[in-house]
């Protein structure tokens, strides 16, 4: 059985410069059962290149006292080329301009290599030099020790990956992640106490469970778990357990307050553990829901003597900008496991105005830029290429069948995406079809639910680039049926430096059926703010004040009968649809036909050129609450406006290679 050396590292104090090496990422499989199935286990899943149909299994084995993880394509042709990738469900965050080493060690025939990946693009961010053993019979027999460095250009969220090329059985162990971080001097001095739980204060049996303390259950939902204080050689402590399992039960132990981090304070924040197998000390950033700052993950094995003795778990960091975090122990496996002497040490002393922050801004002032419940639409109503759009990307399998359809759940309504059944990875991303202008230097909350299995984000994508400009949260259900039942809340702010123009998008990784609610994007300033009236001068002489708007149209729309006298002959019943017209502009070659039934504008246009025409709908205010671009035949197309705009003004503005042409127009639904 493999073992775990723990060094000491004592820090003089006279300056010289040390290489710390901190793991951020292990894997001995020791914690595991042999027979285990990794992938329904949820901690690893397989993206599958070739021969989709050929039959794989991914399995904990055992040789001499040592677990391993196994790949293998039972019953292969051994023609047949079946390329696959073993990827961890476990995404953890690398800094930019950090160096990481990733090793691992591989047994079996044929070319295999290590892949470092990016959760948001699933692109390989480091690719290792792949080792061939051919089907050489000596080679196939021995473990190869890989080993890849890479240093990342952003900080961002990555999973590690073994590439498995041709077919056949392959072996993998010891998958490691190490950062190599220089550090001058000695550690920096933490003085300062800024919280400190020994668990003196309280009383032996106390339930603390949802009290001080909490769990959060990422396996074996159903499990029944405790945290209780416990009392041994005159010392108390807390103690978590859980009903006894052969299953991996992961469980994530938090503490319920919460602390300010300053940027450029030093912290070291530990705690005292006890018990079998893995865990690892988290500093969670509430407002992202993700751990900004991880411990290494220590592993006591199935060991008595180890599991025995009290190991601390430290992680020592300094914020680049201030955050709320809240500490959790993360409990892998399942069983017992003790804590004590949880503690925050700061190099900087915190007064009671620094514990007490700034009241933050209301998130619920401001107005909605955006917002749907899908309580407006049908069930079973198609959302496609209409109010949504789906986005496949190469090498996802573009070619799957994929569905954006309004599901019902009692009085809630929600939209669902479903992908055609595969075993391998097939991406989408789900967007508003909508544009949005947000103005630099405002906060803006995103927020959405998601329910379905495996990883998903909802994120704020910049239209000029492609790329995403903020993202709210990314959450792995991993593949785990309980998880997968509950929705989770997405929610993030986001200041943007300057004028962007974004969508909101959805990415569903890897493949499944995805339920989305709920999606807000809010500004939290007024939408009366100063200088709206700037933005559209002679508004208000247009249309003066939103009660007198009605009475003014009104006014202008008797001579709108005399100006185009043919036009209620044209649209028939027009004074009882969706949207009544203002302003006619038939004298400059363009004519819209609003429709009486639905939402829909036919506009038709001659002598101009509509080759590459672009059709924008503003509130307003200017900003623009959809983009259009209309497929017209001939001289004609039809375009719809999306369902969730509101009663109201807007304004249609065509613009094509020669014209740029406003039309005022009244939505009543």
């Amino acid at each position: 059985m493999k073992k775990i050396l723990t060094t000491l590292l004592l820090l003089l104090s006279f300056s010289f410069v040390l290489t710390a090496q901190n793991t951020v990422y292990e894997n001995t499989f020791d914690g595991y059962t042999t027979g285990d199935d990794i992938v329904t286990q949820g901690d690893y899943f397989l993206d599958i290149y070739q021969n989709p149909d050929q039959p794989r299994t991914l399995v904990i084995e055992e040789e001499d006292g040592n677990k391993y993880m196994s790949y293998d394509t039972p019953n292969v042709d051994p023609n047949s080329a079946s390329s696959a990738m073993v990827k961890g469900s476990n995404a953890f965050a690398v800094k930019a301009g950090v160096t990481y080493n990733f090793t691992a060690k591989t047994r079996g025939p044929f070319k295999r290599g290590l892949r470092v990946i990016n959760t948001v693009t699933n692109s390989a961010i480091a690719i290792d030099t792949d080792y061939n053993a051919e089907n050489n019979p000596d080679l196939i027999v021995l473990w190869h020790e890989h080993s890849l460095s890479f240093t990342p250009d952003s900080d961002m969220n990555v999973i590690v990956g073994v590439l498995r090329h041709w077919n056949s059985k392959l072996d993998i162990d010891d998958l490691k992640v190490e950062d190599d971080l220089p550090t001058e001097g000695p550690a920096p001095a933490t003085p300062y106490e800024m919280y400190k739980n020994d668990f003196s204060t309280y009383t032996e049996g106390e339930d603390q469970n949802e009290k001080d303390f909490g769990y959060d259950a990422y396996q074996e939902t159903d499990l029944a778990r405790t945290l209780t204080i416990t009392h041994e050689n005159n010392e108390e402590f807390l103690r978590y357990n859980n009903d006894a399992t052969n299953a991996s039960a992961n469980t994530m132990i938090r503490l319920h307050e919460e602390f300010v981090f300053k940027a450029g304070v030093d912290y070291v924040v530990s705690v005292d553990t006890r018990g079998k197998f893995k865990r690892s000390l988290k500093v969670i950033d509430v407002a992202e829901g993700t751990a900004s700052y991880s411990s290494e993950v220590y592993n006591a094995m199935n060991d008595d003597a180890l599991a025995a003795e009290w190991y601390k778990l430290e992680v020592s960091f300094t914020p680049d900008a201030d955050f709320t975090g809240r500490l959790g122990i993360l409990r892998e496996w399942n069983g017992l496991l003790d804590l004590d002497n949880i503690m925050i040490m700061s190099s900087e002393e915190n007064t009671e105005e620094e514990e007490t922050p700034e009241e933050p801004t209301d998130p619920e002032t401001g107005y909605d830029v955006y917002f749907n419940d899908f309580q407006a639409y049908s069930e079973n109503q198609d959302l496609e290429d209409t109010d949504f759009v789906i986005s496949t990307f190469d090498g996802q399998q573009p070619d799957l069948e994929r569905t954006l359809t309004v599901i019902k759940e009692g009085e809630d309504q929600a939209l669902r995406l479903t992908i055609e059944a595969t075993n391998s990875s097939a991406n989408t991303l789900v967007s508003v079809n909508q544009e949005f202008i947000l103005k630099g230097g405002v906060e803006y909350i995103l927020r959405g639910k998601t329910r379905g299995k495996f990883t998903r984000s909802l994120r704020l994508v910049d239209v000029a680039t492609g790329e995403p400009a903020f993202n709210a949260g990314e959450y792995n259900a991993m593949n785990d049926d309980a998880l997968a039942a509950e929705w989770h809340q997405h929610e993030g702010t986001f200041t943007p430096a300057a004028d962007v123009t974004v969508t909101i998008s959805v990415l569903r990784n890897w493949n499944g059926n995805l339920d989305i609610d709920d999606i807000q994007l809010r500004s939290t300033v007024d939408e009366e703010a100063p200088g709206e009236e700037e933005e559209t001068p002679g508004e208000e002489e247009e249309t003066p004040g939103e009660e007198e708007e009605t009475p003014g149209e009104e006014e202008e729309t008797p001579g709108e009968e005399e100006e185009t006298p043919g036009e209620e002959e044209e649209t028939p019943g027009e004074e009882e649809g969706d949207i009544t017209n203002i302003d006619d502009l038939e004298s400059l070659g363009v004519k819209m036909y609003p429709s009486p039934t639905s939402s829909n504008v036919t506009i038709q246009v001659t002598n101009a050129n509509v080759a590459s025409a672009t059709v924008l709908v503003q509130n307003i205010q200017g900003q623009v609450v959809q983009t259009i671009q209309p497929s017209f035949s001939g001289d004609q197309t039809t375009i719809r406006l999306s369902d969730n705009l509101q009663n109201g003004v807007y304004i249609i503005r065509l613009i094509t290679a020669d014209k740029n042409l406003s039309q005022r127009i009244i939505l009543i639904r």
